[in-house]
Formats: C-alpha cells, sequence, structure tokens
C-alpha cells in the first residue's frame, strides 16, 4: 500500500510535494521554529492530536477505518488526521472536504515522514499552525496569551495546543472558553510531564 502511496505522489502531487517541503525546509531555520522545540509542547501535541504519532509513517489506518467506522455509525464526521497531514493542510491552505484532497494529503504527509524527522515535522506544525484571532503562528500565540517561550509550562502547553482544535476568536463566547479550558484539561491531564 505504502507503494501505491509513493508512485501515485510521483503523478498527482509532485509540485504540492516540493512546495511543501521547502516551507517546512525553511521554517526549520527560523528563530520561531527555536521558540516551538519544547518537549512539553511536543508532548501536548501528540497527546491532543496524534496519540500514535510516533508510530505511524505520516498516515494512520488505525484513526482512518476508527473515524470511517464512527462517522456510517453516527452519521457526523470524525477526523483522522495525522499531525503530518495537518501540517500538509496549512501549508497548502487547502481545506475542501474531498476523498482526492484527502488522498494528497495523506501522500504529501508520507513523503514529509521520508525527508523529516519526526520532531522537525512536529516542531514545524507548532510553529506555524493556526491558534486563533493575531494568533496565526507560535510566536504570536506566545504574544497574545502572554506566555514566556523560556518557561513553558505543561498547563501553557495545553492551553496552546487546544487551540488548534477551537481557534480562540477574537471576542470568545463563554461556550468556546469552555471548549478551550476543557481541551486544555484534558492535554493537561494525559500528557506525561517532560523531563
Amino acid at each position: 500500500m505504502h507503494i501505491l502511496f509513493l508512485l501515485a505522489g510521483k503523478i498527482f502531487t509532485p509540485k504540492e510535494i516540493q512546495l511543501t517541503r521547502n516551507v517546512v525546509a525553511k521554517t526549520l531555520l527560523t528563530d520561531d521554529y527555536q521558540k516551538a522545540v519544547h518537549e512539553t509542547l511536543l508532548s501536548a501535541l501528540i497527546t491532543g492530536e496524534d496519540r500514535r504519532f510516533m508510530r505511524h509513517n505520516g498516515y494512520d489506518f488505525t484513526a482512518i477505518a476508527r473515524a470511517i467506522i464512527n462517522n456510517l455509525r453516527n452519521s457526523r464526521i470524525e477526523g483522522a488526521s495525522t499531525i503530518e497531514q495537518q501540517l500538509t493542510r496549512t501549508i497548502t491552505g487547502n481545506y475542501e472536504i474531498s476523498l482526492k484532497r484527502k488522498i494528497k494529503e495523506i501522500i504529501i504527509a508520507s513523503s514529509l515522514k521520508r525527508k523529516f524527522s519526526k520532531k522537525e515535522i512536529a516542531y514545524c506544525y507548532i510553529t506555524i499552525a493556526y491558534y486563533g484571532w493575531q494568533m496565526n503562528n507560535l510566536s504570536q500565540a506566545y504574544k497574545r496569551l502572554q506566555f514566556n517561550s523560556d518557561k513553558i509550562t505543561t498547563r501553557q502547553a495545553s492551553e496552546i495546543i487546544a487551540r488548534l482544535r477551537y481557534p480562540e476568536p477574537r471576542n470568545p463566547s463563554i461556550a468556546r472558553i469552555k471548549k478551550i479550558s476543557g481541551r486544555a484539561d484534558f492535554i493537561e491531564k494525559n500528557t506525561p510531564t517532560a523531563n
């Protein structure tokens, strides 16, 4: 199956693959990337977004199968994106809900895994992800939330990562604040403490 994705990637998405790889490579050289390189953020990201991150090749068939079953059973959309896929979607800006987009995303995500380490991919995603209004990347999130990037706590990391699922609008409602806080509580409770 992996070979099919490699072949399809060479046929259908070479420009997107190269674009995505170039953005990651450039991001790795930035000061903003250095602010993201923190084990506490990495642990919170894995807990909140992709528990099997260190074990898959950019796509997670277990999560895909679970999402398909739950979507059919409950008639509600459930995601199965890995951190690599979320990074791909952030870079390409393609949020279309279609099978074609999802397949391209899987192909590009698996190509990232062959070019960069898991930690580079995760920290790149943390660096450039959208966290809400005036938080278009991690540096802006630190500033808006008034967190010190040198002394990030597990709670603060959890609050940042919670905003990946629930981006904070300019004027958040009480319901949105509760969602962010509840998600942060879950991430904090389940994140192993960094050594």
